[in-house]
């Protein structure tokens, strides 16, 4: 089953299945979400890459950032990776697939991404062909709609080498901004979720992401994952 706007709504809001996006209201289409530009890379010339069943002997081929002029780009004929914006998390029961946009195709680009397994977490990058008239395009324009399908839960999630990718320090509201934050900065959370047998378990924080209570929104910077640069 594809997921509709408001089963994708809902599993941002309270499961974080994408973070890190511009207009919520904007990107969410009746049966998907549009990944915005957040950089674009081109190829260094080199060796050739290299693929095998194992992986063991698998090279990637490395690229470089492009600088951009005034928040956008101008690119030549050629081909590209783009690196989103948004910060996606595929839970155990679903897939997705990303495919370009319309106004992609009508400029004579076209994006390709790979399949999205149950259990990948990061920011994908999707390659940019574009045409022989070049492309003018603006950090944060929406390239590439991302179509989740749900499916029964997966055994194993996907580990593998991409799991992780581009990942930055997310940006979580301070302490000082929790309104379970007193006036005089002692922190309520405790006294209010005194019934809640998980509290104690959590670092007395219903904020903690182990809590049940936890809304996936406000942490306390104590608390805060230790996300670095993938």
């Amino acid at each position: 089953m594809i997921l509709n706007d408001i089963q994708i709504r809902k599993m941002i809001l309270e499961r974080d299945l994408i973070v890190d996006y511009i207009d919520l209201d904007k990107q969410i289409q009746p049966h998907g979400f549009d990944l915005t530009v957040k950089q674009v890379y081109g190829y260094v010339p080199g060796d050739s890459p290299v693929i095998d069943f194992s992986n063991e002997l698998r090279k990637l081929p490395d690229y470089e950032p492009k600088e951009s002029l005034n928040g956008h780009w101008f690119l030549d004929e050629g081909t590209y990776l783009i690196e989103f914006n948004e910060f996606v998390k595929i839970p155990s029961n679903m897939v997705a697939i990303g495919i370009h946009r319309s106004t992609i195709i009508r400029c004579d680009c076209l994006t390709a991404m790979g399949y999205w397994d149950a259990g990948y977490e990061g920011r994908g990058i999707t390659r940019l062909e574009v045409g022989k008239n070049g492309l003018v395009l603006y950090r944060n324009a929406r390239v590439t709609q991302l179509i989740f399908i749900k499916t029964d839960a997966a055994e194993e999630l996907y580990d593998g080498v991409y799991r992780g990718e581009k990942i930055q320090k997310r940006q979580i509201p301070k302490i000082r901004d929790c309104f379970f934050r007193s006036e005089e900065g002692k922190c309520l959370s405790p006294e209010i979720y005194r019934f809640n047998p998980h509290v104690e378990k959590t670092g007395n924080c219903a904020f903690h992401p182990d809590s049940p209570s936890f809304p996936g929104k406000l942490l306390c910077e104590e608390f805060r994952p230790d996300w670095e640069e993938g």
